[in-house]
């Protein structure tokens, strides 16, 4: 069986005055296996000061299935194929406010709700044991919140924490499962003399999740170093990395037995890279 697609985009964008910039898009999709589907988008930027963006962003998207969720089938059950599936689909919506405090001090708030439906998830059929097939399930609804502060320049010591906050509501049978409710990201970095030969020190915190099967991962914190150096020209770079650096256990959520995969320890890494 064979499948075409084809698709088209357009793209615009308006300035109805100096500090108000609107940009709207649309794109066709076609797909032999389900259709036709048409998703806008649109951007709202306004700066009702020199320091200050507030921008509203909203889209449409769409995943289409992909051949081993479309043709997945059993040694011993032919039922599993289902090239009908449809497309998952998304609506996102955004608000962010950007505020310049200082030269050297920026801040970021963002607020969003995406609404995710026909989402495709391998289940089990109701009336037969152990027989498994990818199909269209319900709703889910994830609305957060992300706070930036980024400190520095373009030159010299530079360094951004982040903080955000996911609610995600499952609207069918189930449950989110490696959905944190919390991230934590800091990271800071300096040059040594100068921008050619610098360290960055980063940290991030993960809360606690569920996997496949309803457990709990547990919550981890990691740390990474890195160095890096441009000595001889700009076509040479080379960077020494320590990640994990506490040697920390911790686990993410897998797909397949064992449902949480222990991650790597300490790890030291060097790369050199030469452009040409």
């Amino acid at each position: 069986m064979r499948f075409a697609s084809f698709g088209l985009f357009l793209q615009d964008e308006f300035r109805l005055r100096d500090n108000l910039l609107i940009n709207m898009g649309i794109r066709l999709d076609d797909y032999d296996s389900f259709g036709e589907t048409i998703n806008p988008r649109l951007g709202v930027i306004y700066s009702p000061w020199e320091r200050t963006t507030f921008k509203f962003l909203y889209g449409r998207a769409f995943r289409a299935p992909v051949l081993s969720e479309m043709f997945y089938q059993s040694a011993d059950d032919p039922r599993n194929i289902n090239p009908f599936l449809d497309p998952e689909k998304i609506t996102a919506y955004e608000g962010i406010w950007e505020q310049r405090l200082t030269p050297w001090l920026q801040t970021t708030v963002s607020v969003y709700r995406n609404e995710i439906s026909d989402i495709i998830e391998f289940s089990p059929y109701a009336d037969t044991v152990g027989s498994y097939i990818y199909t269209n399930m319900g709703e889910t609804t994830v609305k957060g919140v992300e706070a930036i502060v980024a400190v520095g320049k373009e030159q010299g010591i530079r360094g951004r924490f982040s903080y955000a906050y996911a609610d995600v509501n499952v609207q069918h049978a189930g449950f989110a499962d490696n959905s944190p409710r919390h991230l934590i990201k800091a990271n800071v970095l300096v040059p040594l003399g100068s921008d050619r030969y610098t360290v960055a020190v980063e940290a991030q915190y993960v809360s606690s999740r569920l996997d496949m099967v309803g457990e709990q991962v547990d919550a981890y914190w990691i740390s990474n170093i890195n160095l890096f150096a441009r000595p001889l020209n700009d076509q040479f770079d080379l960077s020494f990395g320590v990640y994990n650096v506490f040697d920390e256990k911790y686990f993410d959520p897998a797909s397949s037995l064992p449902f949480q995969t222990e991650q790597d320890g300490r790890t030291v890494r060097l790369k050199m890279t030469y452009r040409f």
